[in-house]
């Protein structure tokens, strides 16, 4: 039979004793808007970051979202689950941001990251008519065909861009969209004798 025995040393001492835990600062990572993206001018922008801290639960930290020069950001702030979300929904006038996220927990350790992004200038798009000229004059029952040219420099895509056809004869079917040449054509046919009008607006 084998016996272990323990031996412990007790021993007095000065000075303060207790148990001491040590807290690490919350870990922020913010997660839109990505760095350099760039935006409209006043186009909604959401910032979103992933926030987590050993010490204090994610709902109870303080998060002070900012920009470089410009004070605390005001929107719509929430939080779900480890995601802290702020909605800008009047967006920024064109220019460059640097936007940052302090985020303190209650023992007084705080994090703070920073994000940088673009906002440029939304240019209107334009747009003419490439036929018929403006006052041309057709024979009656003669087919008419009225093609309008499109373009918008800041559009990714001519998808984005809606027309609006108004005015007489009728244009219903007329495209609501350009193609990808930026062009969009109206067929007219059977038209009796008389003066038309026909405009078209196109909106990004």
């Amino acid at each position: 039979m084998r016996t272990l025995g323990l031996v412990l040393w007790i021993s007095a001492c000065d000075g303060d004793s207790g148990l001491k835990v040590f807290t690490e600062a919350p870990s922020v990572t913010i997660t839109k808007p990505v760095a350099g993206e760039v935006f409209y001018e006043y186009e909604p922008v959401l910032f979103t970051a992933e926030v987590d801290d050993n010490q204090t639960p994610v709902e109870e930290l303080t998060l002070v979202w900012a920009a470089a020069g410009g004070g605390e950001l005001s929107g719509t702030a929430s939080i779900v689950d480890n995601l802290a979300i702020l909605s800008v929904d009047s967006g920024f006038a064109a220019g460059d941001y640097e936007v940052s996220l302090l985020v303190s927990d209650e023992g007084a350790q705080s994090t703070e990251k920073a994000i940088s992004f673009s906002v440029i200038q939304n240019l209107p798009p334009s747009v003419n008519f490439l036929s018929p000229a403006n006052g041309a004059e057709y024979a009656e029952g003669q087919l008419v065909v009225v093609t309008a040219f499109v373009v918008d420099g800041d559009a990714e895509s001519n998808e984005e861009l809606v027309l609006t056809w108004t005015g007489g004869p009728e244009v219903a079917g007329a495209p609501t969209f350009p193609d990808a040449s930026g062009n969009a054509s109206l067929s007219l046919a059977d038209l009796a004798i008389g003066n038309y009008n026909i405009s078209v607006t196109v909106t990004d």
